[in-house]
């Protein structure tokens, strides 16, 4: 008996997210969501391999008009925040920075497929030290900003090391900031950290080093890097002074 090979429609895929929750995808699932686009990638390419860069180009295609459309919405957004001072102000702000890491986001993406269909893989080791998550610039040397995390390999007040492993900081580092290779492999961490402890080590780095008008940038390295921060929402107006004073000890 012939085997049945289940092929799986990226119309279909795609038709379901963009008419419902793509952005919250973007926003707190970005890993999940790069590892099914490469399945799908994947089960197509075994069924119908001429059909593979077919199908990633529809995929881009539709990311790239999923940006388009959040831009015309950032514009309207930007006229309307210059003019409003109220309530309803602060909440379309908060929109407009969940719509810009969503367009951050789908660039990421769009720069994952677009090396996928490169190299004739769907396995993200394969790309040989060129993997990043995000790609932030700073005002820091490569040096400063390996000496910054370092220093979370620092004690806590039980003890025990904010961050243990000094291999997992420079993959941290490789594959979120600009200057830096690239990694193998992707990763997210899961340090000895709380989420107060971690918006606060982000907002000192980025108020030493961060780049005029990148913070949104920070919002993402704590959603697409850390296991504390799956699914959660309004990181951005939490990267701020936490008043944790051991771990500012590391940092004056």
């Amino acid at each position: 008996m012939e085997k049945t090979v289940n092929i799986i429609e990226p119309g279909s895929f795609l038709h379901g997210l963009l008419n419902s929750d793509f952005d919250n995808f973007l926003l707190y699932r970005y890993l999940e969501l790069e590892v099914i686009f490469a399945m799908i990638i994947e089960e197509n390419n075994k069924s119908n391999p001429e059909t593979t860069k077919q199908n990633n180009d529809f995929f881009i295609n539709q990311l790239e008009v999923k940006i388009a459309d959040n831009n015309r919405i950032l514009r309207d957004l930007e006229i309307y925040l210059n003019n409003e001072k109220t309530e309803a102000g602060f909440v379309s702000l908060i929109k407009k920075n969940n719509l810009i890491s969503v367009n951050d986001k789908a660039e990421c993406l769009i720069k994952y497929l677009r090396e996928l269909i490169s190299n004739k893989s769907t396995k993200k080791n394969t790309l040989e030290g060129n993997l990043k998550v995000l790609n932030i610039p700073t005002k820091a040397s490569k040096d400063q900003i390996l000496d910054f995390w370092f220093r979370l390999t620092g004690n806590n007040e039980k003890g025990q090391p904010y961050w243990e492993s000094e291999k997992e900081i420079e993959h941290f580092v490789n594959q979120n900031f600009e200057g830096f290779p690239g990694v193998n492999d992707k990763s997210e961490f899961n340090p000895n950290m709380n989420k107060s402890e971690l918006y606060h080590v982000t907002w000192v780095f980025f108020n030493r080093y961060g780049k005029s008008k990148t913070k949104i940038q920070y919002a993402d390295l704590l959603t697409m890097n850390f296991t504390q921060f799956r699914d959660t929402k309004n990181v951005y107006s939490n990267i701020k002074d936490q008043s944790k004073e051991q771990l500012k000890k590391f940092f004056k």
